[in-house]
């Protein structure tokens, strides 16, 4: 499963990286882009929220298990083929894992979803005129005679 994952996080990426200039100016043009970075944006926090969740899980109980094995050192038991003796303090340790993966997998969703986040408000932002109006200063740059430029301000009122 995990495999999957990278797999499609390089899909993904790659489609993302790989837009062409026509994607670029139909984002500009959707509406959607100007809502939805806020979605995107929930999203990403959201699936932080639940990685930070999970791991502090995690960690809650890996504590617990480091606490048992101080308290009964027989319960901390490796056996041959490198697992808990005791079916208490395994099930505590694959507990571990699952919470790890867990964390793993949302905090790499939550990263996914502010990427996309930042491609919209960047393709917000783009959208808007190349150049807005610096008012109430305008300055002009013009061609004048033989070969020289002339420079000049307009102040709007």
């Amino acid at each position: 499963m995990v495999k999957w994952n990278r797999a499609a996080l390089t899909v993904l990426l790659a489609a993302a990286l790989t837009s062409s200039a026509a994607a670029q100016d139909s984002l500009r043009a959707n509406p959607l882009v100007h809502w939805g970075k806020w979605g995107t944006a929930g999203i990403s926090l959201a699936f932080h929220l639940i990685a930070i969740s999970a791991h502090n899980r995690s960690d809650r109980t890996l504590s617990q298990l480091t606490l048992n094995c101080f308290e009964t050192p027989a319960s901390c038991s490796v056996g041959p083929d490198g697992s808990y003796v005791d079916p208490q303090s395994e099930a505590m340790f694959q507990s571990v894992l699952h919470d790890n993966r867990r964390a793993r997998a949302y905090l790499l969703g939550g990263e996914v979803a502010l990427l996309g986040t930042v491609v919209l408000f960047v393709a917000d932002l783009t959208r808007h005129k190349a150049h807005p109006p610096n008012k109430p200063f305008n300055p002009e740059i013009s061609p004048g005679p033989n070969g020289t430029t002339h420079l000049g301000f307009r102040f709007s009122f």
